[in-house]
């Protein structure tokens, strides 16, 4: 936006003809430069360069941070989530971390929302942190959360403010998603630091090859990336693979879909009764080291 000495009528006109000569035509030009280096060029008080910078920024509602504190608010707020699982945890650097949006996808059976159920039961445990579980398909089951919570020896009146903590909700359409997401934008208590999705393909499947369906995944990604860094929070969703002829499973939803999740991990059935292989992918770099996993590990039957 151009410098206007209208805007300003606190400062001299003949301010702002200087300062244009000087090479300070907009707002930007003036709040991005050293003061002082401002007053050398265009011959103006220093005085008179901050007062302008400062009506500037408060007109514009700018907040200038530096690096140094970029990165000290980054470590305030980046929590890691675990995901109950010991060598998952491993293969995702510690566990999932806020601010990203982490997709499990795999076939049918292929432990999905066992993970996700996991997942949401050791935040609610461990990190004593507020859950929401948007189940679109109907796979939630309390009774397996409770299994899960009690093979990890979690004591039954913990078990009860842990299931608390843990909030489900059934969409069945975007619409429904999509007004669940923005009530979380305005908790009116504890806010919510992991959000579940399981799974994101029941509900672009009937709409799969339409404009509307094309429409909403466009607007859900955008929707999706901007809740879990502008709030903070950590994302999971859960997606279906696709396979053609010999080629390896890829995810549901097409290459569009692809940049959406920053973090990607295939769940795969073993040659081994009950467990579980997981490969790790980051953008379009696949991690060739896998790791296994039990399904009893998670607990339960």
């Amino acid at each position: 936006m151009a410098l206007v000495a209208e805007l300003y009528p606190f400062v001299d006109a003949s301010v702002f003809d200087r300062l244009r000569k000087a090479g300070y035509c907009s707002v930007i030009d003036l709040i991005v430069a050293d003061p002082a280096v401002v007053s050398l060029k265009s011959d103006v008080r220093t005085r008179d360069v901050l007062a302008l910078r400062c009506a500037a920024l408060r007109q514009q509602n700018i907040c200038l941070l530096n690096a140094d504190q970029l990165y000290a608010e980054m470590e305030q707020l980046t929590a890691v989530f675990s995901t109950g699982i010991e060598s998952l945890d491993l293969l995702l650097r510690g566990g999932v971390f806020s601010g990203e949006i982490v997709e499990f996808m795999g076939s049918y059976s292929s432990g999905k929302t066992q993970v996700c159920m996991s997942l949401a039961a050791h935040t609610a445990v461990a990190a004593r942190q507020r859950v929401l579980y948007i189940d679109t398909n109907g796979s939630f089951c309390a009774k397996r959360l409770k299994q899960i919570m009690q093979r990890h020896g979690v004591p039954e009146n913990e078990m009860t403010t842990a299931l608390h903590q843990i909030v489900v909700c059934r969409c069945f359409s975007f619409e429904e998603l999509f007004t669940v997401l923005d009530e979380e934008d305005h908790p009116t208590g504890q806010p919510t630091r992991l959000i579940v999705v399981d799974s994101i393909t029941s509900l672009i499947l009937p709409h799969l090859g339409s404009t509307y369906g094309l429409g909403m995944l466009n607007h859900l990604s955008s929707r999706l990336k901007s809740t879990a860094v502008g709030r903070h929070k950590a994302i999971i969703l859960t997606n279906s693979v696709v396979r053609w002829k010999d080629e390896p499973p890829r995810p549901s939803l097409g290459t569009q879909w692809a940049y959406v999740p920053n973090v990607r991990v295939l769940l795969s059935a073993s040659d081994v009764l009950g467990e579980r292989v997981a490969t790790l992918e980051v953008g379009k770099a696949e991690y060739r080291k896998m790791v296994k996993f039990s399904m009893a590990s998670i607990g339960g039957e």
